[in-house]
């Protein structure tokens, strides 16, 4: 049982009598929000989910799948949208049904988890774009000897995830769901219930200052400084869906290896290798054997360029056939390790 000493003017410290008191009243009235306020939140919630989600499995999808890309910033990217999408996924469906239901709708497991997911995306997300400002600042500033390698990226990536995790973890244990049961209804919410000994603290704090504290209470300030904690988390959320077009979109690399891997997939439907057979196999893709004469692609020498094109709607580009030959390649290799 916490006791504290009260002085004319302070609110009393609630002790475990509380919990019986509220059952005498009932629970404040809940005013319902505006229609039009829901709305623009549950559209802007979708949309951000939205292009969390498909912008930053792209990128993951890019990186995993292309081995050409995987470059030191590249890396860190990837790390970057594994955090965004853990926001989308555990904490932005979360935040929308907290604000549009009066009471915390999810549980005490995700008052506990959403949290920490929270924190630790967050955390990460910061971390990691600290990462790939100091890679950039020493490939520009030390070209020859600032580089890191791919070793002290992963060290970075380890060390980023530990810290995030230290940071989030406390909020597995502080959060609680909390019920009060009034006479008409019972109330639930998700809030931080700290160890007591931090409260007795906090009951010794002199009376000046406990003053102040009441004083700023009573004017409309702190009205607007809450409305400035849902800006900044809409912005974070923001933040997450615009992260793979400024760092991946906007990247020149990051559209060539979208467009190639769109075209082996296209390529690899059309030319598909007969399972059970090794690297040398012949490509089936038609019933005929002119069809396949026509989508082939002799690569023989120079006598070859002076052959007449019998069908002048196959003409491959140079970038064409190292395109075809770099998804060959890669195509019976994949055969290779799964015989």
């Amino acid at each position: 049982m916490i006791q504290c000493k009260s002085v004319p003017g302070e609110r009393v410290v609630a002790n475990s009598s509380v919990t019986d008191l509220l059952k005498l009243f009932d629970a404040p009235e809940i005013h319902s929000k505006p229609i039009l306020e829901v709305t623009l939140k549950i559209i802007f919630y979708i949309i951000a989910i939205a292009g969390d989600i498909v912008g930053n499995f792209i990128v993951i999808l890019i990186i995993i799948c292309h081995k050409k890309i995987r470059t030191t910033t590249n890396i860190l990217i990837l790390n970057l949208a594994i955090s965004d999408i853990m926001v989308a996924f555990f904490c932005m469906w979360v935040h929308l049904g907290n604000q549009i239901s009066p009471m915390w709708p999810f549980g005490a497991f995700m008052c506990k988890f959403a949290t920490f997911v929270q924190v630790l995306s967050v955390t990460l997300s910061v971390l990691t774009l600290t990462c790939i400002s100091i890679e950039r600042f020493l490939a520009i500033v030390f070209p020859l000897k600032g580089k890191l390698t791919l070793r002290g990226i992963y060290i970075s990536i380890t060390v980023t995830w530990t810290i995030s995790l230290a940071i989030a973890s406390p909020h597995l244990f502080i959060r609680e769901l909390i019920e009060m049961q009034f006479r008409n209804r019972k109330d639930t919410s998700c809030q931080e219930q700290w160890p007591k000994y931090y409260t007795d603290n906090k009951c010794k704090t002199e009376e000046p200052g406990r003053k102040i504290y009441y004083t700023i209470e009573g004017v409309q300030i702190p009205k607007y400084v809450i409305s400035l904690k849902y800006a900044a988390v809409y912005l974070a959320y923001f933040n997450s869906a615009l992260n793979p077009i400024i760092y991946a979109g906007l990247n020149e690399n990051f559209r060539k290896g979208f467009k190639e891997a769109f075209k082996c997939q296209l390529w690899r439907k059309r030319n598909q290798v007969r399972p059970g057979l090794g690297s040398d196999a012949p490509l089936d893709n038609s019933d005929s054997e002119e069809q396949a004469d026509s989508n082939s692609i002799e690569l023989q020498g120079p006598s070859n360029a002076q052959q007449p094109n019998h069908n002048s709607n196959h003409r491959y580009s140079f970038s064409d056939i190292q395109l075809v030959h770099s998804c060959y390649q890669d195509q019976t290799q994949e055969v290779q390790q799964n015989e």
